[in-house]
């Protein structure tokens, strides 16, 4: 497995991480402000090999730097953090426009996307900023589109995030969910998780880690369900995975 050969290569050569990355940490993620240092070490050690298998890139006039990097990664590495798991095997291209963005026959602007066809992500940079400096309204962009790619990846029959018992069950309570939410679209989880089940997926993964504690409060069972499925609890901030 490709991961593990990265992983195996970090062992041997000890790389030493670029301090931007903490700095940039600090300054946006709470999840990472509040880990504990071992956790922030385990986090900094998966996005340094996270970032060296992902291939950013920009309009002309734009350069995808250090922070811009580090900050999308860092969702890709809270969302799988307690699984084994952690690079993507077919987004491996994220595309990083400066302001939302539109395309060709749509008529609004949008903050990101994800295309299952050429396997691109796509993100606005202001809006990932905005997503992890506000940290508490449930409204991340990058948490959500990760999500969509990591869901979309988990599909594939060679590929597994998450354990398939797991998956089967959250699969059956987001069907649930979702009717719920079509009956009455003023719901806790808001009209547009009721989309279908990719849409339930990643706004659930949005209040998971942005409003645990309202989640858990709210929606018990699918806060249940959410831990089993990413092995951890945000809830417990210094600790969310245990410590092997």
């Amino acid at each position: 497995m490709i991961q593990q050969y990265y992983e195996w290569q970090y062992r041997i050569f000890s790389p030493k991480i670029p301090p931007t990355y903490h700095e940039v940490l600090m300054q946006y993620s709470s999840y990472y402000q509040d880990l504990s240092p071992e956790l922030k070490k385990l986090f900094l050690k998966r996005l340094y090999i996270l970032i060296k298998n992902i291939r950013f890139v920009s309009e002309k006039n734009m350069t995808v730097n250090t922070q811009m990097k580090v900050l999308i990664g860092s969702a890709i590495i809270q969302i799988t953090f307690g699984l084994k798991r952690y690079l993507l095997s077919q987004f491996k291209t994220i595309f990083v426009a400066p302001r939302k963005y539109t395309y060709k026959g749509m008529k609004h602007f949008i903050a990101g996307d994800v295309n299952p066809r050429n396997k691109i992500i796509s993100l606005s940079w202001e809006s990932v900023q905005k997503g992890f400096s506000i940290d508490d309204d449930a409204v991340n962009i990058a948490l959500h589109e990760i999500t969509h790619s990591i869901d979309f990846e988990n599909r594939d029959v060679f590929i597994n995030f998450f354990n398939d018992n797991d998956w089967h069950s959250f699969e059956q309570l987001a069907q649930q969910k979702i009717l719920e939410i079509q009956k009455n679209p003023n719901s806790y989880l808001g009209a547009y998780a009721g989309q279908n089940i990719f849409e339930l997926f990643a706004r659930s993964i949005e209040f998971f880690f942005e409003k645990s504690e309202d989640l858990q409060k709210n929606e018990p069972l699918l806060f249940e369900h959410l831990q089993k499925l990413l092995l951890q609890n945000p809830l417990n901030k210094k600790y969310p995975i245990p410590i092997n």
